[in-house]
């Protein structure tokens, strides 16, 4: 995301992160997808959390959001002052040989609006088991 000054600054809470691991883990082999709620800075935006939507048409190349619950929870979304609806996130899955990818793709670039921020994992398969590692 661009604002025209510069680079914008996107800061992911560690809960927020772990939320969407978790979300594309469960989904594993569909993808999975989710709100981002946070707030904006001077300088850009802090992601505080990461909500996963339990009602998502799943695929092994798309996902679909269930628009009746999307709009029950915007309405709640907008009583709370504290959080505001920032964006969503989802993941990419391997599909065969094709491994997946964290990028765009050409239905995620038609979907995404105007300054919302969207977040993608990409989950793949690994011939061998390594340990997680955090550089914090």
């Amino acid at each position: 995301m661009n604002t025209g000054e510069g680079k914008l600054e996107i800061h992911l809470s560690e809960i927020a992160f772990t939320g969407i691991v978790l979300a594309a883990l469960e989904a594993f082999k569909k993808e999975s997808y989710g709100l981002l709620l946070g707030q904006k800075t001077t300088r850009g935006l802090v992601v505080q959390y990461a909500v996963p939507y339990q009602t998502a048409k799943r695929h092994t190349s798309w996902v679909r959001r269930n628009e009746r619950a999307h709009a029950r929870m915007e309405g709640f979304l907008k009583n709370l002052h504290h959080l505001n609806l920032i964006g969503d996130f989802h993941s990419h899955t391997v599909r065969g040989a094709s491994k997946a990818l964290c990028r765009l793709s050409p239905l995620d670039k038609r979907d995404l609006r105007e300054n919302d921020v969207c977040i993608i994992s990409a989950l793949n398969l690994r011939k061998r088991y390594q340990r997680w590692q955090s550089n914090c």
